[in-house]
């Protein structure tokens, strides 16, 4: 039973490190699809979608690992970040497209994280505010706003208007 459990287990990290290296080089394969813009160093990629599909598919942990992972890859010189800046290595993370490169893992954690199918509708694992998510208003409406509280009776206006 030990053994079966060990193997199981083995071949899951081994799958998970495989979808992890594929994240990766799905992310250096869309940097290389780039239309320079006039004026500014920063090209226009695919990199940016790649990311957040690589942060929802693998998660949180995953997504975020995979990131780290390119950004590895490019500061030991592999060529997998854009071609059009002129910098190699780890000075790209210092140039004119670094801030969008380290972001990369934060950006994945944060889809993998929101995209999970473990969390409950209407749950927020970040704490960040979100308004209540009422069918009948919308996600987003200034009506679901906490801060529309009846402030002389302590409740809010879905229970007095």
């Amino acid at each position: 039973m030990t053994d079966l459990a060990l193997g199981v287990r083995r071949a899951a990290w081994g799958v998970r490190a495989l979808a992890v290296v594929l994240g990766a080089v799905l992310v250096a394969l869309a940097a290389q699809v780039s239309i320079p813009l006039p004026g500014t160093p920063v090209p226009m990629t695919l990199q940016p979608m790649a990311v957040l599909l690589v942060g929802g598919l693998l998660g949180a942990r995953l997504g975020a690992l995979s990131m780290i992972l390119y950004l590895t890859m490019g500061a030991a010189g592999l060529p997998v970040f854009t071609p059009t800046v002129p910098l190699l290595g780890f000075a790209r993370l210092l140039g004119p497209t670094g801030g969008y490169l380290l972001a990369y893992p934060i950006a994945a954690w944060a889809v993998g994280r929101f995209a999970d199918p473990g969390r409950q509708p209407g749950e927020n694992p970040s704490g960040a505010w979100v308004p209540n998510n009422k069918p009948e208003v919308g996600r987003f409406s200034p009506a679901a706003s906490p801060a529309r509280r009846d402030w002389r009776r302590g409740r809010s206006c879905w229970e007095t208007c």
